[in-house]
Parts: C-alpha cells; sequence; structure tokens
C-alpha cells in the first residue's frame, strides 16, 4: 500500500551544529491487506515516518510512494487515509458529536450515513453516552475512543495510528483491537505504531522495527517470533533426584516447580522424573516473546 524508498530525514537540533539525521536510508513496505506493528524506542524515528507519509514533512533523501488504489492526487490518496497522531487535537468547545459531524462534513459523507457511522462505533467503543458531552469534559480514554471514531466513519481503506492505545483502559483497548481486527478481515490495511508489544503481538501480521533512524527488521511477525527448542515443564515433586544438567532455568510458584528443558534432553529428563515419584503437570513448547526479540536486536 506505501513504499518508503532509501528515505532519510535530518533536523537541525542547535544553532550552528550540523544536522542530527533521524532516519538513515529506510527502505520499508506496508502491504496490502496487513496489519502491521511499527516498534521502536522513544526517537527511534517511528513519528518522523508516520509525518512523512502523511505529508506534514518532506524527506531529504529518497522517495515515498503510494498504491495507485489510493489515487493520484493527493486529495483522493489523503481522504483515504484514516489517521491519528500521537497527541491528536479535538475542538474543545464541540461536542463529541459535533466534531464527528464536522469531520464527517469535510469527507463529504450525508447526515444519514453519518449518523448510521457514528452510532455504529460510538457504540461499539463505549462513547455513545458522551457523544452530547463537551469534549473538554473528556477524559484521556474518552478523548482516544473519539480520535479512533473519527478514523473509521469515513471507511478509509488505510489506517494510520500512532500509538492508538496509549492510555488506554484494558476494556478500551479490547474495544479497539477487536475493531481493528475487524477492519482487517474487512480488507484494510493497518499500520500502526505501538510501545505496548504484547497488543502488536496479538494482532498485527506483519512487523517493522526501527532502531535509531535504522530498519532493523521487516517482515510477518513467524519471521520475528521464532519456535525455540525448548520445553516449559510444570512440575509437582521433590527436585532432589532430577539431574541438574538436564534443567536450563528453574523457577519456582508456590508449591509447583518450573522448569526449562531443551528438546535434545528431554526423553532423559522424562525418564528421570519418572523415577523421582514427581508428577508432570504440563508439557509446552517455549516461544520467544516480542520482548525478547526486539531488545534482541535493537
Amino acid at each position: 500500500m506505501i513504499i518508503l524508498d532509501k528515505v532519510s530525514k535530518s533536523f537541525e537540533t542547535e544553532l550552528f551544529k550540523a544536522k542530527k539525521k533521524v532516519l538513515n536510508q529506510i527502505s520499508l513496505e506496508i502491504k496490502k491487506g496487513s496489519i502491521t506493528g511499527f516498534l521502536g524506542a522513544n526517537g527511534a524515528g517511528k513519528s518522523t515516518i508516520i509525518k512523512l507519509i502523511m505529508g506534514f514533512i518532506k524527506a531529504d533523501e529518497g522517495k515515498l510512494h503510494f498504491n495507485k488504489e489510493l489515487g493520484i492526487t493527493n486529495k483522493s490518496i489523503y481522504s483515504k487515509i484514516g489517521f491519528l497522531p500521537e497527541r491528536p487535537f479535538f475542538y474543545p468547545h464541540l461536542t463529541g458529536r459535533e466534531f464527528l459531524q464536522y469531520l464527517g462534513g469535510l469527507n463529504d459523507l450525508s447526515p444519514s450515513v453519518l449518523r448510521e457511522k457514528i452510532d455504529l462505533f460510538s457504540s461499539r467503543l463505549s462513547l455513545k453516552n458522551h457523544l452530547d458531552k463537551k469534549v473538554h469534559n473528556y477524559s484521556k480514554g474518552m478523548l482516544q475512543r473519539l480520535g479512533i471514531i473519527s478514523c473509521l466513519i469515513h471507511d478509509p481503506m488505510l489506517l494510520i495510528l500512532d500509538e492508538p492505545l496509549s492510555g488506554m483502559d484494558p476494556p478500551g483497548r479490547k474495544e479497539i483491537k477487536e475493531i481493528l481486527l475487524e477492519c482487517h478481515e474487512n480488507g484494510k490495511t493497518i499500520f500502526f505504531s505501538s510501545h505496548i508489544l504484547s497488543d502488536v503481538e496479538e494482532i498485527c501480521d506483519r512487523v517493522i522495527v526501527l532502531d535509531a533512524g535504522n530498519l532493523k527488521f521487516q517482515g510477518y511477525k513467524t519471521e520475528l517470533l521464532p519456535i525455540k527448542n525448548t520445553f516449559i515443564i510444570k512440575l509437582w515433586g521433590k527436585m532432589e533426584n532430577i539431574k541438574p544438567n538436564l534443567i536450563l532455568e528453574i523457577k519456582n510458584k508456590g508449591g509447583n516447580t518450573e522448569l526449562e528443558v531443551s528438546e535434545e534432553n528431554l526423553q532423559e529428563f522424562l525418564a528421570n522424573v519418572s523415577i523421582t515419584g514427581s508428577k508432570i503437570q504440563s508439557i509446552k513448547r517455549k516461544n520467544s516473546t516480542m520482548d525478547e526479540i526486539i531488545f534482541g536486536i535493537s
């Protein structure tokens, strides 16, 4: 849906000093129909890339290409994008309903379609009973819900969301993730940045990782999260007679013991346990977590 080709960007930080390069020859692709999670520490360059895509700033080098399905003019392209910045601005003197009606009007939605969309998404995101309150009375979570609705009412082809789950309570995060998954099922392309790695791990099929302005990874989540050749075994009983050389790690949890055992030692370990009188409660293969991978490659 979007391709960045060797994009670089620098900013002046202090007068009479050299510019600071925040993006270094970035080439990446947001694939059509994907949910792509955009990861990186603060200052990695994520928001800069999003601003470049949205046309707020221009690259010093490189090119940006949009899928022709979005259109060939800026007006056509951006009318098919639903965008939520990290720090969105809302007109505080308007009610939530008035704000959404204003945005719907900018997108040429008919009054009947706009009413239907506002009713649908405000119900889904638990905001319906607050639509007639002034926006300046909204909590951070309510403002985030309002921002998500504003991205959806014009039925965009592409969603670009900068930290969409920031400040949300668990029910709100669940509601937003469910809607994003439905949008994905309906063929929409979704690109969002997040610091909440578990949320990216849960709903994304592709991942892009940025570190200090450099691209560290892009590809399918399954490529980033390989299966480890170790097993987590929950054990009840005494450990005295189990050979320690067969165990990689031991954690005591209440009256139970959680062990990590390599695949090559698994059969010998199970045979050893069978003669000790201990009981195995569960065995499952261990997968790498997103945290382990990101911190490992950054």
